[in-house]
């Protein structure tokens, strides 16, 4: 893969940090131009000194590649929607020890962290983030902004709408529909259809409250 300039659009310490581990296990070393949004000095734990990285206050006037660097639906909503003239130079960051089939159909702006699975005939949106150790059955629709927690397991033939977030260690079994901007809380069983704009959660998964998100 080229050295090229990686701009990364908006400021998460954990955020950054996932993504020079990606980075650093395909053995890519772009420049990093980070924009901190946010305005703060940012911690030295939260950068990996293999990089080249560079703090900015707003967007360069020259950009090769572009990536968001926060990690909540709605901020990731927020600052996409600042750049809709870049799209075309979002990349997507896939940990070099993810398994994703060759008939997966992939938007832009995605983050799979390490340990993934990903089966065939899945659909995953733009702005998606996979999170280490989770799987996505085959057959399924991740809408854009979506979220996956660490562990949590998405069967066959599944359907999540956009912006929603699936807690960590949540099963989702076949067949199951989720709506729009749902919260999914940890460790939840899902088995059944969820509505659009809740929260839900427990064994067995149910609507707790609405998302005001």
């Amino acid at each position: 893969m080229s050295n090229n300039k990686l701009t990364i659009l908006g400021f998460s310490e954990p955020v950054l940090t996932m993504i020079f581990d990606n980075l650093e296990s395909l053995n890519w070393f772009p420049q990093i131009e980070i924009v901190n949004n946010l305005q703060i000095e940012p911690r030295h734990a939260y950068i990996n000194n293999k990089f080249d990285t560079t703090i900015v206050s707003s967007m360069p006037e020259k950009t090769d590649l572009l990536f968001l660097g926060v990690n909540k639906a709605i901020n990731k909503q927020k600052v996409s929607k600042l750049f809709l003239e870049h799209w075309s130079k979002m990349t997507n960051v896939i940990n070099k020890s993810v398994e994703i089939s060759s008939t997966v159909n992939m938007g832009f702006g995605c983050m799979i962290n390490s340990h993934v699975s990903i089966a065939g005939q899945t659909k995953i949106g733009n702005y998606v983030t996979i999170n280490r150790n989770a799987s996505v059955g085959h057959h399924s629709n991740l809408g854009d902004y979506v979220t996956v927690n660490p562990g949590a397991h998405i069967a066959g033939f599944v359907t999540i709408g956009k912006g929603t977030t699936i807690g960590m260690g949540a099963y989702i079994i076949d067949g199951i529909e989720i709506g729009k901007n749902v919260i999914i809380g940890a460790g939840a069983l899902v088995t059944k259809n969820i509505e659009s704009n809740v929260v839900a959660y427990g064994n067995p998964c149910k609507v707790i409250r609405k998302n005001e998100n």
